[in-house]
């Protein structure tokens, strides 16, 4: 395999399981498990499994937590617009 493959199932596999269900966890995390979280990557980056110019942890978080709320939003968005068409 390439290394554009390889990259893609780190990202697909590893970083999403990190990532899974992050908005409840993240809070519970102290200095210290954000460190070995971003040393966890920086072995991805040394063996060219996560690219340099990727997201940190954090960031990958913070979008994840964006992207749920969003997701949210327009799901009560949907509701609302139902209920008063009803």
């Amino acid at each position: 395999m390439d290394d554009a493959q390889l990259q893609l199932i780190y990202r697909a596999i590893v970083i999403a399981k990190l990532i899974y269900a992050s908005s409840s966890w993240c809070g519970f995390t102290s200095a210290s498990d954000r460190q070995r979280f971003e040393g966890f990557l920086r072995r991805g980056r040394r063996y060219s499994l996560y690219p340099a110019n990727q997201a940190t942890i954090v960031q990958l978080i913070a979008k994840a937590d964006e992207t749920l709320f969003i997701t949210s939003d327009i799901i009560c968005m949907c509701k609302v617009a139902i209920s008063t068409v009803l």
